[in-house]
């Protein structure tokens, strides 16, 4: 009883190091595509403001071809902007990748109850567990692989298998 018992804890302790892996790769994603969505809104909503205060500027006025050839290409680089920024869906993603980091925070919370209430640890509460993981790893957006590579540079070495406490380095 007592080695089946350190095989779950084993088992357990694993699950754990992966899923604080992935709350940390969602949360890092999500800053990332918070980041992007402003880098790209943010210049977007002051061109059209510029663009729009020089035409009305105008407006009945003769305009020399630079100012009409510069608000043009102002307004061109702000269409594609919008497109982008809309085509993109960085906001989105950030949400969804919230809502990823959310929940596998919420699962590793519970692997801890589990680990720390030996005597709650039945088969159903592994399968509850094993069950969760897998529908979280194909609900969640894809993580960057840049962010997951971070994520795996910072937490190599902690976490061995007798149990430490994983604690990631600074990113």
């Amino acid at each position: 009883m007592k080695e089946e018992l350190d095989q779950i804890i084993k088992m357990l302790n694993s699950w754990e190091r992966r899923v604080l892996k992935c709350v940390d790769a969602h949360y890092e994603s999500e800053r990332i595509f918070k980041r992007f969505n402003f880098l790209i809104g943010i210049p977007t909503i002051i061109l059209a403001a510029i663009i729009s205060a020089v035409s009305f500027y105008y407006i009945g006025k003769t305009v020399l071809l630079w100012v009409q050839m510069t608000v043009g290409f102002l307004g061109l680089f702000q269409f594609v902007l919008s497109a982008l920024h809309t085509w993109l869906g960085y906001s989105e993603l950030a949400i969804r990748h919230h809502k990823a980091g959310s929940d596998y925070a919420a699962l590793r919370r519970r692997i801890e109850q589990l680990k720390n209430l030996p005597a709650y640890i039945t088969e159903d509460s592994i399968t509850e567990v094993r069950e969760s993981i897998d529908k979280l790893s194909k609900e969640a957006p894809t993580i960057p692989g840049r962010v997951w590579k971070k994520t795996q540079i910072a937490f190599r070495g902690h976490g061995t298998a007798d149990g430490d406490v994983l604690i990631p380095d600074q990113m």
